[in-house]
């Protein structure tokens, strides 16, 4: 099952409440309606949405439709095709760019009537990638509905965040990328189960990435501790091979002495086996002079 059936299976269970909110939801459920030969028609993924879309239109409209089964490639959809004069004026109302928001033309009447609406256009229109993949939340709607699409673009903006837009074909995609943003729309419109799984996946996904840049951070480090070591005892074997070792002072013979039977021990470690400790900066200037005593062989 994909993500977009869980989050749909969950939202599709949730009580409606007042009538003004079961306005609100058919009217997100039938967003995207375009006009056909009977009236308007709607498409859905779900053959559950479909029917509870049609139960809603009959109860809240008392309007008629009727759902039936196609292939779109390989893709099984369901459409409703329905007649309904109050639905069709709201869809006029809502294609009209007259400066009314959704709100007023579908008679939103409290903050539950929002949510319920956006819950009725993810419902219908909404997918959404399992987190483990990607990130990833699209809204189609028709490219003939693109004033409906700037509505509820502002409409997403103002309730949610703002959201990306892209065209698809004889779509207009509306998408949210970032999971914190997914997951605040899914909470907003009811679905708080998947909207939770969606931020818990996604703070996971974190701590890996940390967990993996931590890692290749170390890793460098070590490689880079390594490169620094073996060019300290090249210096110093230089230095005996060329009978140079003895001119170096005590401090930096001693020094080159414990290089030399510590090769992998790190740079904090090396200055902590001196007799009398010293700091890391104290032990880089000693290795900078037994590097530069064996540069200075080289003329």
């Amino acid at each position: 099952m994909s993500f977009t059936s869980v989050v749909t299976d969950e939202l599709l269970a949730l009580p409606i409440g007042k009538t003004c909110c079961r306005k609100a939801l058919i009217c997100g459920m039938l967003y995207c309606s375009v006009e056909s030969e009977a009236g308007y028609r709607a498409v859905f993924r779900s053959r559950a949405v479909a029917e509870e879309a049609e139960r809603l239109l009959k109860s809240v409209f008392s309007a008629s439709g009727t759902v039936s089964e196609y292939m779109a490639g390989s893709h099984r959809k369901y459409r409703l095709d329905y007649t309904s004069k109050a639905m069709g004026n709201i869809l006029f109302d809502l294609d009209s760019d007259n400066g009314e928001g959704i709100e007023k033309i579908i008679g939103i009447r409290c903050v539950s009537c929002i949510q319920l609406f956006l819950r009725g256009v993810f419902l219908s229109s909404m997918s959404v990638t399992e987190p483990s993949n990607s990130y990833h939340m699209e809204i189609s709607i028709p490219r003939s509905a693109e004033v409906r699409a700037e509505k509820l673009s502002a409409m997403f903006a103002e309730h949610i965040a703002e959201i990306g837009r892209v065209t698809r074909g004889k779509n207009i995609g509306l998408y949210y990328k970032g999971n914190s943003k997914i997951s605040d729309a899914l909470c907003f419109v009811g679905g708080a189960k998947s909207g939770f799984y969606y931020a818990n996946i996604s703070i996971e996904n974190d701590i890996r990435n940390n967990e993996n840049r931590a890692t290749n951070c170390v890793a460098r480090n070590i490689s880079r501790s390594v490169d620094a070591a073996m060019k300290h005892i090249e210096a110093i074997k230089k230095l005996q091979y060329d009978h140079c070792f003895e001119n170096l002072s005590e401090d930096l013979r001693y020094t080159a002495t414990l290089r030399l039977e510590n090769p992998d021990a790190t740079l904090s470690e090396l200055a902590l086996m001196h007799e009398t400790p010293l700091s890391k900066s104290g032990l880089n200037k000693r290795l900078r002079l037994i590097l530069e005593a064996a540069g200075e062989n080289d003329k």
